[in-house]
């Protein structure tokens, strides 16, 4: 029995330390990401933005959160204010617990006002957050801890919140990996070539490697190798100190790989902090970390207790079973109740990116305004343009992430219901800014799709008129 326990512990046991880095970092991507957003508040989170409420309540399925109510605009600057202090005060580590509840229900709300834009680092940070609610995150290097001196905790603490955390940094690389596997694209090499492909995220040096197809193909295939090997390596019941410093490690080299070529916002540094809880005590001692305050975890106590252990308990029944179906190829949903409760309030796991990628829209985008004089204006770049030509670089150009899957999403079928909206306020949002002579009659946003799925010798292109519409008044 004590064998058992021990073994249960050294598994889905998290250090002190680990925890407070994790919060330290948590909350800083929270902040950093809350600060990017705020840049296009008025046009992803207003009613003169690109999803209106009425658009976003026709169009979308009803999840219980502020914006989702009311569009008034000092409630939503609110919630943004509300999220980046309370994400400070994660980082802080004041007041960690009630901090960390309000960046959940802040973020939730704000993700919710405009699904459209919402990426895979979108659904980690929910989930991430989720999780933190029910962690001992101040128990360590905080100011929680500092404040309450006089004595200290366990240097591990060991619960299902614990094994929860654990169990969702596996599930996000078993999934991707598993993916992955499924399709012929990952298998031949070629995946990564039609991923450098997508003009919206490829850095200049992803741009540059597109030169050397031969190493394109042996880098997708290490690609796929280490997302495979790391979820072995996380729960491997051997050596486990060093088999989770390798996981660690070598999930650290990966995603600073992908950020040199590529660009996907916040995914990358929330995939490397979902693992930092897996570090052991051992390399915390190594690294000889100054004598700093820390609390023990509170006592469990009475039914307030017993009800979050159980929460706790369904919150991870439902990971696991939305994992599980999300490894089929197949797509297969959840229990209509289930999938609809999920997604209702921001629970749903997606971590399938780029698995199928010769499937995923390419190109680069153009909106173009007509002029009294018949001419067009690039209502993004504000130059008369005539023979329009990709832009150098094209992903530097798109103002920040948001915008990068705004763009991605409106050229699929699926986002035609809100390209109306979408034109309209880029007819308002450019006549208000400029003077009579130079207002646009009519908008067209233009995709110049690129196919390029496999390695080719030439890229072929084609030119597709999303949104064709004069604009009111």
């Amino acid at each position: 029995m004590l064998g058992a326990k021990r073994q249960l512990r050294e598994a889905f046991g998290i250090d002190v330390r680990a925890l407070a880095a994790f919060r330290i970092g948590l909350g800083l991507v929270v902040g950093a990401e809350v600060v990017d957003r705020a840049v296009a508040f008025t046009a992803h989170y207003t009613e003169a933005g690109v999803l209106p409420l009425a658009v976003l309540r026709e169009h979308f399925v009803f999840q219980p959160t502020l914006l989702r109510l009311s569009d008034a605009p000092l409630l939503g600057l609110g919630v943004f204010v509300a999220a980046g202090l309370a994400a400070l005060a994660m980082a802080l580590g004041w007041h960690t617990r009630v901090a960390t509840v309000v960046a959940f229900v802040s973020i939730a709300s704000i993700q919710a006002r405009n699904p459209v834009i919402n990426h895979h680092g979108d659904f980690l940070m929910r989930a991430l957050l989720m999780w933190a609610v029910f962690l001992p995150l101040g128990a360590f290097a905080s100011l929680d801890a500092r404040r309450q001196r006089g004595g200290s905790g366990p240097p591990v603490v060991c619960s299902v919140a614990t094994a929860a955390l654990l169990v969702q940094g596996m599930f996000l690389y078993l999934v991707v990996a598993v993916s992955k596997l499924q399709y012929d694209i990952w298998w031949r090499g070629d995946a990564l070539y039609a991923v450098l492909h997508k003009d919206s995220y490829v850095r200049p040096l992803g741009e540059w490697l597109l030169g050397f197809p031969e190493l394109v193909a042996v880098l997708s295939w290490a690609a796929m190798l280490v997302e495979a090997s790391l979820p072995i390596l996380l729960f491997l019941p051997w050596r486990r100190d060093v088999s989770r410093t390798l996981a660690v490690l070598l999930a650290t080299g990966f995603q600073l790989g992908i950020f040199a070529v590529a660009t996907i916002g916040t995914f990358q540094p929330l995939s490397i902090l979902a693992l930092v809880p897996f570090l052991p005590s051992a390399v915390w001692d190594r690294l000889r970390l100054p004598a700093l305050p820390s609390l023990a975890p509170a006592a469990p106590r009475g039914v307030a207790s017993s009800v979050a252990t159980a929460l706790v308990a369904a919150l991870l029944l439902y990971t696991v079973a939305s994992n599980a179906v999300a490894l089929q190829k197949q797509e297969v949903r959840l229990p209509e109740p289930l999938a609809t409760l999920g997604y209702g309030l921001g629970l749903e796991q997606r971590w399938r990116m780029f698995a199928n990628a010769g499937t995923t829209p390419q190109g680069w985008h153009l909106a173009v305004g007509r002029l009294p004089d018949g001419r067009w204006v690039d209502l993004v770049r504000g130059t008369v343009t005539t023979n329009p030509t990709r832009p150098p670089h094209y992903s530097t150009q798109i103002r920040n992430n948001a915008w990068r899957i705004y763009w991605s999403q409106i050229s699929r079928s699926t986002g035609k219901p809100i390209r109306p909206a979408f034109g309209e306020y880029l007819c308002r949002d450019w006549n208000q800014s400029v003077g009579p002579g130079a207002r646009v009659d009519r908008v067209e946003v233009i995709w110049f799709r690129k196919h390029a799925y496999a390695r080719v010798e030439e890229v072929r292109h084609s030119r597709r008129v999303l949104l064709s519409q004069p604009c009111a008044g």
